[in-house]
């Protein structure tokens, strides 16, 4: 979780700078695009990914973890060609269209991986889970994210090869959970 956190944190911070830069509009509308698009494409994503979950459940063994690995992987290609197409000084509109689709299809992991993290632990011990899977998930993503993404920034001199980092971080955590998503059906199938 801890790596869609890294892509979503830099894109948070990051991704409406450079789009003022390249799409020529002035920073309140460029965070108004990219956190509107940010905002509706989370609430739609979360619940589309529950939804998905659930239908998946007559397919896969684990369809949480399916949803999770295999919503992500658009979701980061989306992420990079909006930063190819932001570098082509692509218009704002369509720029937001892009970013809209690529975190629906990015927060797709949120209402699986909580009940994943929900099933897997006592009822006494929910609270905790919850707990201490946000303090990684934001110690170790969001937190940090927009750190390493300005430092590259700053030590290349250029943010849109910073913000590729953005989806390299989907994309490790895409692996991550289809690498869990075999390893979990394949441990269900042998017990």
């Amino acid at each position: 979780e801890s790596g869609v956190v890294l892509g979503r944190g830099g894109m948070r911070v990051w991704l409406s700078v450079s789009v003022a830069g390249v799409a020529q509009v002035d920073a309140g509308t460029a965070w108004v695009v990219v956190g509107g698009a940010t905002a509706l494409g989370g609430v739609l994503g979360t619940m589309a990914g529950t939804r998905l979950a659930g239908a998946l459940k007559r397919v896969t063994r684990q369809p949480r973890l399916a949803t999770s690995a295999g919503t992500l992987r658009p979701g980061a290609c989306l992420v990079a060609l909006v930063m190819y197409l932001a570098v082509l000084h692509q218009p704002v509109g369509l720029l937001a269209a892009l970013i809209f689709l690529a975190q629906t299809c990015i927060w797709c992991y949120s209402g699986p991986v909580n009940a994943l993290i929900a099933n897997s632990v006592t009822a006494d011990s929910r609270t905790l889970a919850f707990g201490v899977s946000t303090l990684c998930m934001h110690l170790l993503g969001d937190a940090t994210s927009p750190v390493i993404i300005g430092r590259l920034s700053d030590s290349t001199g250029s943010l849109a090869l910073a913000l590729c980092l953005v989806p390299l971080f989907l994309f490790f955590a895409t692996l991550c959970w289809g690498i869990a998503w075999r390893i979990v059906a394949e441990i269900r199938t042998e017990s």
